[in-house]
Formats: structure tokens, sequence, C-alpha cells
């Protein structure tokens, strides 16, 4: 403990200059915009809810026609991002909020968030992953028990591997 209180006093000495800058009206609207991830140098993975001005819906149908948070992708263009790209994939889901999503080590693991509204107009979200074979992702699979419990909420997975044995740890929120 001592010596990460030494290391701290070092960094504090040793400031580090970051600037920070807000992206373009192609990621950025009037929602908000959800876990950003970059995937590499170009490519940046991020969920929103794409909707800027008024919509109209037939009450009959606005369950199927409702805007939702989905997956969505951006790339780097010069110094710029531009947003704005369905993520393709069985991702996102017609009339289910999606986000959250972060990748294995490996790029071939998938794992990510879809909520919806249960009986008592709440959502509840589970973690679902998918993976890649080949070139297609397969059709996501939600994580059993103990991960998804069925009163509770389980979101915002994140991967990490323990230091003996580089076994895969899923971390999440409920």
């Amino acid at each position: 403990a001592a010596e990460r209180c030494e290391k701290s006093r070092d960094i504090i000495k040793k400031p580090v200059d970051v600037s920070v800058e807000h992206l373009n009206r192609s990621i950025n609207g009037i929602h908000v915009e959800l876990s950003p991830l970059q995937v590499n140098d170009t490519l940046l993975l991020y969920s929103s809810l794409q909707v800027d001005s008024f919509m109209y819906f037939d009450p009959a149908k606005f369950e199927e026609q409702k805007p939702v948070r989905k997956f969505y992708y951006a790339s780097k263009q010069g110094f710029d991002w531009e947003g704005g790209n369905d993520f393709l994939g069985p991702f996102n889901k017609p009339g289910t909020e999606v986000g959250n999503g972060t990748f294995d080590r490996t790029g071939k693991k998938f794992y990510f968030t879809r909520c919806t509204k249960n009986y008592q107009e709440r959502f509840v979200c589970n973690i679902f992953v998918s993976q890649k074979k080949d070139t297609a992702w397969s059709f996501p699979q939600k994580l059993p028990f103990p991960i998804n419990l069925t009163s509770y909420t389980s979101t915002q997975p994140a991967i990490g591997y323990t230091s003996k044995g580089d076994h895969e740890v899923l971390y999440f929120v409920s």
C-alpha cells in the first residue's frame, strides 16, 4: 500500500496534459450516447437513440415503431470521426434497447446488454454474448444463471482476465 501511495504522489507531481474534445453531431445528438468503445484506431462503437425531430406513431403499432437505442459505429476520417452507421450483425433488435458492448481480447466474443420493459413498465436488462465464426456473428445467447437472474437487471459487461491461468472473468452491474 505504501508503494502505491508513493506512486500516486509522483503522478500528482507530474500531471499529464490531456485534451478532451466533443465529437461532432454525426455521433453526439440530442439524446444520450452510451458506452463508446474504440475497437481500433479507425473504428468507434457506441449506442445511441438517433432521433432528433418529432415523430408521430400509430398507437396500435407504437411498440414495433418506437425508436430505441441501438449500436452504431463511427469511422475515423482524417482527424475527425464520422458516425451514425448501423453496426451490422445480430445485435440490434427492433423494440429492444441495446448498449454497453465489449469484446473479449480475441475480438471473437461480443458481450452486450439488451433491455425491455416488464409488466410494470420498468426496464429489465440482460447480458448477451455473440461469437464470431469466420466472418459472421452467431445469434446472441442470453448468459445463464447466475448472471441474468429473473427479478434483477444485469448490465454493463466488462471482460478481465485472471493473473494466474489467464481465465476470462466477466464483471457486470446488477
